[in-house]
């Protein structure tokens, strides 16, 4: 019965942080702040007593798996289907950056992409290991599979953003924060 309840509260939160972000992103006031720190600690609120009522490794996973589900459906509730005007469709793919190729952006794209990507990701998943509320064996499972996902967007963001300098120093940024969440728990 337990579960049901707090199963049924996590899509509800889910919904209604959706809401109240949506509300934040679509008409800014001076209630902008106040909305979005609304949003985000209902979701916040909800995760922990999600941990508490369903353990700490089923609360978490269900609630991330369904805050988002609910924010979903509040979504698909603005869907509207329209009628196409008659233009041609667009034939071209997007154009790439319009700076010209350097030999030193190459090299540049690569490090950051390559060996400050798995740092990043090998930190992180690290500090995910070391940080996380759950069984040892849960712990090294979910930091393994979140190492190779977070390589993966760091490489994708590094290559994609036009200026490499942004996510070379979020990365720099994100391996210190996890090594100090390591140093912190004793790894």
């Amino acid at each position: 019965m337990i579960d049901a309840l707090v199963i049924a509260a996590l899509v509800a939160t889910g919904i209604a942080a959706a809401f109240v972000l949506r509300q934040a992103w679509r008409h800014p006031s001076a209630a902008r702040p106040v909305l979005i720190l609304a949003g985000w600690a209902a979701v916040s609120a909800l995760v922990v007593i999600a941990a508490i009522a369903l353990g700490s490794a089923r609360g978490p996973a269900f609630a991330m798996a369904l805050i988002p589900a609910g924010a979903l459906a509040l979504v698909a509730t603005g869907v509207k289907r329209r009628e196409a005007n008659g233009r041609v469709a667009r034939s071209r793919a997007l154009e790439p950056s319009l700076r010209g190729a350097k030999i030193w952006r190459g090299i540049m794209r690569t490090l950051v992409a390559a060996p400050l990507g798995c740092a990043v990701s090998l930190t992180l998943g690290i500090a995910w290991t070391v940080w996380f509320p759950s069984d040892p064996q849960t712990r090294i499972v979910l930091g393994g599979v979140l190492v190779p996902v977070l390589w993966a967007g760091a490489m994708a963001w590094a290559l994609t953003d036009d200026r490499i300098l942004r996510p070379a120093l979020t990365m720099i940024a994100l391996t210190l924060a996890g090594a100090a969440l390591i140093a912190i728990e004793g790894f």
